[in-house]
């Protein structure tokens, strides 16, 4: 069997590429042919335009993403001359619905994309129940709730960190954006700061030159930033002196958390906000919910932790080779 996947690393950008995309691409090709595992493109829609006839099944993710780029009428325009061949051949469509709203707001190009792979993708996968509620009223077609893949770090060995680190009370970690509401708990927390006190490390990319400058007005002796993509083998040795790892983010827009499921993996204590992905993780034990900053805060004040055994269960049982074969199987 035949498979395309949808993006296609980019030309200029090969070395980094999606951790979701690369595993479940990976994953796919182990399991059959992925005509473009190989390629690299200046445009990712230009090269599925490419394979529009030589294979069978057809995975997009955040392929309604292109109403946001560069030539964005055009590369609309070629993604319905795609969907257009795709139909007249009769191959099935995989759509990964990722985000309830995108991060960065929708538009109508982006609605109208959404609107088509709804009554057009043979299977729609989500990695939320949230999700699944809100597609079931909105679409006929077959929806398939999966926790988030997990990518096993067995073989990670651990690596210096580049800060003076001793103890981390509350590490946040990933690419740096708005949503992720790093700024509101500092803003919080720095009003708490005379009842107490913790060492919190931030670190990741963060590309918003104003939202760079917002964050460093908190630092000070307790919040240390470092704005630069790490490598798992120094974040497994960052986590190994953490307590806990926040991710409050906020928002109604997080259906599924990648950076979550590396938390787990690499062994970290997860706290994070009330919905979506992290609701559903929550209800495997494998993360602590808060509904406000002041049960936040009481959860690390008890110094409650996640039990080891239904950590690797969950790995176990969640493995990208069992995703990819669930999939498969449904189709």
């Amino acid at each position: 069997m035949k498979y395309y996947f949808y993006p296609v690393r980019r030309k200029g950008n090969s070395t980094v590429f999606n951790p979701y995309c690369l595993n479940f691409q990976k994953e796919l090709n182990k399991q059959g042919f992925v005509t473009n595992y190989n390629d690299i493109s200046i445009s990712p829609i230009l090269n599925l335009l490419k394979h529009s006839f030589d294979s069978d099944i057809y995975f997009f993710n955040w392929i309604e993403n292109i109403a946001h780029l560069r030539f964005s009428l055009f590369q609309t325009f070629v993604f319905y001359i795609i969907l257009a061949i795709l139909q007249i051949r009769r191959v099935k469509i995989i759509w990964t619905f990722h985000n309830i709203k995108p991060h960065w707001g929708g538009n109508i190009k982006s609605r109208l994309i959404t609107y088509t792979l709804l009554h057009h993708s043979s299977l729609i996968i989500t990695h939320s129940n949230v999700a699944y509620e809100y597609l079931k009223d909105k679409t006929n077609k077959t929806i398939c709730f999966c926790n988030h893949p997990v990518h096993a770090f067995d073989n990670l060995h651990f690596e210096a960190i580049k800060k003076d680190l001793d103890v981390v009370d509350i590490l946040i970690w990933g690419t740096i954006y708005p949503y992720k509401g790093i700024q509101e708990f500092l803003d919080y927390y720095t009003r708490l700061k005379k009842e107490l006190s913790y060492k919190i490390y931030v670190v990741g990319k963060c590309s918003d030159e104003f939202l760079k400058v917002q964050l460093l007005k908190y630092q000070s002796n307790d919040i240390i930033f470092d704005f630069r993509s790490i490598s798992f083998e120094e974040l497994k040795t960052i986590i190994s002196i953490t307590k806990y790892v926040l991710f409050p983010y906020i928002g109604d827009s997080i259906s599924s958390s990648g950076v979550l499921m590396d938390t787990i993996a690499l062994g970290g204590v997860s706290i994070a906000p009330n919905k979506g992905a992290f609701k559903d993780i929550n209800a495997e034990g494998l993360c602590l919910i808060y509904d406000d900053y002041e049960e936040l805060f009481l959860i690390i004040q008890s110094g409650i932790t996640i039990d080891e055994n239904k950590t690797r269960q969950f790995l176990n049982n969640n493995s990208w080779e069992s995703f990819v074969s669930y999939i498969l199987r449904r189709l």
